[in-house]
């Protein structure tokens, strides 16, 4: 890859998904209650898109990198509207459907865009979540995202074509800032809040890997 900053960005997401994945398992029991398995679900989630983002990147695929990176975003304010939005009604739902293979109605569970909206008005919603989500209506895809041709790719293949390295590093960075997120879901889900700042120190140091197993340990 050319672009040197670009792949150092790739390589900080990959160290980061690496090294804080292989220590979960060890802390991670389940969640503390409904919302706890919604926010560990939807953090596992995210995980998953965010390593399929940077693959993408790597490989040159311009059109269908963006929907997955719309994706992990979509599964962090999930996470996140569960946690901190959700009525315990639909925290049940959203539970039972993932057990019981049942779909869920609209009443049940609002559209991604009335997710984000409920996340960002939530007074409960953590300052260093806010500080990333806020970024997400003007910076990608805004409120018209919910719409058909948007979700089909039309309007990321014209963007990723368009698209400068520029753009394409903020778009990794970004990926990174959220996949710290979905970490902290899967902790906060589970219970274990003073691992919190094990996270974070891994994510401001340029070697997380060591980071991580200091905090960790």
């Amino acid at each position: 890859m050319k672009d040197r900053e670009l792949a150092l960005l790739l390589q900080r997401g990959n160290a980061l998904h690496r090294t804080l994945t292989e220590a979960l398992p060890r802390f991670v029991d389940g969640g503390v209650d409904d919302r706890g398995t919604v926010a560990i679900d939807a953090g596992k989630v995210a995980l998953e898109h965010a390593a399929a983002f940077r693959m993408m990147v790597a490989a040159g695929i311009e059109v269908s990198r963006q929907p997955l990176l719309r994706l992990q975003v979509q599964a962090v304010v999930r996470g996140a509207w569960a946690l901190w939005c959700a009525s315990e009604r639909q925290a049940e739902a959203v539970t039972s459907s993932v057990v019981c293979g049942s779909p869920l109605t609209s009443r049940e569970l609002p559209s991604s865009l009335k997710q984000q909206q409920a996340v960002l008005a939530s007074e409960r919603l953590p300052d260093d979540f806010r500080h990333v989500l806020a970024e997400l209506p003007t910076s990608f895809w805004g409120a018209e995202s919910e719409s058909s041709f948007h979700n089909l790719g039309y309007y990321n293949a014209e963007r990723s074509f368009e698209a400068d390295a520029d753009f394409l590093r903020y778009s990794v960075q970004f990926s990174n800032q959220v996949l710290m997120l979905a970490f902290k879901l899967i902790l906060i889900g589970d219970g274990k809040l003073e691992l919190l700042e094990a996270v974070d120190r891994a994510g401001l140091t340029s070697q997380p890997e060591v980071a991580a197993a200091a905090s960790l340990h």
